[in-house]
This record gives structure tokens, sequence and C-alpha cells, in this order.
């Protein structure tokens, strides 16, 4: 036995990355704190743990905060996925004590401008690890409200505001035309034939839904964007014939989610191919299908499926008897 301490910075760094790995957040936080030797040998487990996941939205504090990090020397290696969410001060997220005037301000001026795409542009440049990008309308502020379980960096979330900030649902949930800036910037930083992509969309209310998010018939999209989309969400009025032409506009889906009002949607099948071989996910409301597109549709994707939800669903014509026979002999379900 001896007295004297346990000399831990003489361990080898690999095995105090390790120990780091299964740290509490706190305490990694902690141990990064003590002096610079652990700080060092922590990074990994630090940048792996607490900045894999970017998330930001069309305000000038948070894209300039997601452009910071996309530059850091070290933190940006370990960003594997960046999230703008088209939440937006004053329309979705009500902060109390804040000057509301000048952030609305500063959001359409960064739309006027264009320099929130020029902002995304060089933070896809840099991030020379990034593999998915999503698009969605809840992640920054409404992730609990849309049942968002990944954990990520709210860039710019704490200068923005610190209290409990309200939720306005009868306000346009996000700004529709966040779609357009962040595929734009994919496309000219040349990335996007590297990284999948995930969508969500969510209109509020009849009176706004747009008939289109983007032009899903375009060469930039059905070229460039299809093939990388992997995840799919649709929530309320969004317009059945538009939804139908992304859907089939993919050839690689994983998980798709549709909540429509029991309007008709048709999902896409092939004769010879699965339509999407590694499709694990299928979460349907409120939705008419096509029964002579649904069996064959449940065939394909038999083998892959793991998950399914069915709520709300009708048929113009056909039963329910042929697809639970099929969903019955599913093997990974």
């Amino acid at each position: 036995e001896t007295d004297s301490p346990f000399r831990i910075l003489a361990l080898p760094a690999e095995l105090i990355s390790s120990v780091c790995a299964f740290l509490e957040d706190d305490d990694l936080v902690n141990i990064r704190c003590v002096c610079r030797v652990l700080k060092a040998h922590s990074t990994t487990a630090f940048g792996t743990r607490f900045f894999c996941h970017l998330i930001a939205i069309l305000h000038p504090t948070s894209l300039a905060v997601l452009l910071e990090l996309s530059r850091h020397e070290i933190l940006s290696k370990y960003v594997r996925k960046v999230t703008i969410s088209g939440e937006l001060l004053g329309h979705s997220i009500f902060p109390l004590q804040t000057d509301m005037p000048s952030h609305l301000s500063l959001q359409k001026s960064i739309e006027n401008s264009g320099l929130d795409y020029l902002i995304l542009l060089e933070a896809f440049k840099a991030l020379q690890n990034l593999e998915v990008v999503g698009i969605d309308v809840g992640s920054f502020h409404a992730a609990e409200e849309f049942g968002f379980c990944d954990h990520g960096v709210r860039c710019g979330r704490v200068q923005l505001y610190k209290e409990n900030v309200g939720i306005d649902h009868n306000e346009a949930m996000g700004n529709s035309r966040v779609y357009d800036p962040v595929l734009r910037a994919l496309h000219s930083a040349n990335v996007h034939e590297r990284v999948e992509l995930s969508l969500m969309f969510h209109p509020s209310s009849e009176e706004d839904w747009p008939v289109s998010f983007f032009d899903v018939q375009s060469l930039l999209w059905t070229k460039s964007f299809a093939p990388r989309l992997r995840d799919l969400y649709s929530l309320g009025l969004v317009d059945s014939k538009w939804i139908n032409t992304l859907m089939h506009s993919a050839t690689d889906l994983r998980e798709l989610h549709l909540q429509g009002d029991h309007d008709l949607i048709s999902l896409p099948t092939s004769n010879k191919i699965s339509q999407w071989p590694e499709f694990r996910k299928l979460e349907l409301d409120e939705l008419l299908l096509q029964h002579r597109d649904f069996v064959p549709f449940l065939r394909e994707h038999g083998p892959t499926l793991e998950y399914l939800h069915l709520q709300g669903i009708g048929f113009p014509d056909g039963n329910w008897i042929e697809p639970l026979e099929i969903i019955e002999s599913m093997p990974k379900l």
C-alpha cells in the first residue's frame, strides 16, 4: 500500500477519453475545468455528446452562433446533424420581457437581404463531417410539442430568451420559406450529394396553408434532393396532391409520418423492386388510402417495416382483410 496520490494525468490519453465517455453530463463538464490536460483528453467525449446536433432558426443571433460553431477548429468536427427550424420570435415563440419589435425587424431584414441564405451557405461549407440536415417547424422551442426526443444545441437560445416562453398554436407554427434558403444553400455549398435530408411540414390553418412549400417537380428537387430524402413528416393541412408528388419523387425514404384531414393519399408502389428498399417506419393518421395502392405497398415493405401506426384510416373501396393479413406476417414489426 502507498499513501501517494493517484496520478490520473499519468494515464494514457485514450484511457482518460474512454472514461470520460461514461461520465454524467455535469461531471463531464466539470472535469474539463480542472486543467488543460483533462480538457484536451475529454474533448472527444464532450464534442460527441453535446455538439453532434446543432439547431437554429432564421434569426441573425441564432445563425451567427451556428456559423461560429461550424467554423470552430475543434467542435465543428463532431457536428453530424444540423436542423433549421421555421419557428420565429413573435410568430410562434413569445418570450416575456423581450423587445419583440426589434426581433421582428431583424428577422425580416435577413429575409429581405438574403443574409440567412448566405450564412447557411458558409456554415454548410465549413461542416466537413455533416451527415444529416433537417428542416422543420418545431425542434428549436416546441420539440416536446411534436414529440422530438433528439437533443441538440439550440444556437443562440440563451441570447434570445432565458425565461419560460409561450407557444401560440393559433399563429403560423413556422416560416414556410425556411425550406428555400436551406435547400439552395445546401446545393450551392455542393454538399447535397453527401447529406441525408429530413423534412417536416406543419401549416397551422386552412387559411394559411400553402399549395406547396417548394417546387417538387423542379430539377433541383428531383435530381439533387429527392434521392437524399430519408424522413418525411407532414402534419395538418398540407395539399394532398403536392405531398403525393413529393412522396413519389423519393427513392430511399426510411420514415414516413402523414397526418391529414381525411385527405386521399396514394402511396407509391413499384412492380419490380421496392420503391424504398430500407423503409422501416410508417405512421398514418386521419387519411383515406387507395386500397389498390396500400395493399402492394404493405407487401413491398413488409420485410423491412419495424414500426407501424394506423389511426383513423379509411378506404373509398376495399376492406381491411388483406392489409391485416399482410401486417400479421411482417417479421420485424
